[in-house]
């Protein structure tokens, strides 16, 4: 049997109160780049004049990071436009601990 849908279906959400995704990146040792297209969209969007917005909403980007990342590197990217947030590695220090992340991103409201 085959169904025909004669209306166009949109999956998106119809609620035009929500907002946008917050992006979030996970760079333990923070190599993201600070001319990334990520913050050049924010930083344009911050820029603009809030009447010549419409109905944009820009979320600004947070980057979770290792603790013991240089805090100069870490200015420069904040700097740049992002929120950086440093985070306890696992035990072997070279990824980010999950668990630790999550509780951090809880901390800042932000719901998985």
């Amino acid at each position: 049997m085959v169904y025909e849908i004669d209306y166009p279906v949109n999956l998106l959400p119809t609620d035009q109160d929500l907002k946008p995704p917050q992006p979030i990146i996970l760079d333990p040792t923070l190599r993201f780049p600070i001319h990334s297209r990520i913050l050049k969209v924010w930083n344009d969007f911050t820029n603009t004049h809030p009447s010549d917005r419409g109905d944009i909403i820009v979320r600004q980007p947070w980057v979770i990071c290792g603790e013991g990342v240089d805090v100069e590197r870490i200015a420069e990217v904040e700097n740049a436009g992002a929120i950086v947030i440093p985070v306890e590695l696992d035990t072997e220090g070279e990824l980010l601990d999950l668990h630790v992340t999550q509780a951090e991103l809880t901390s800042r409201t932000y719901r998985t």
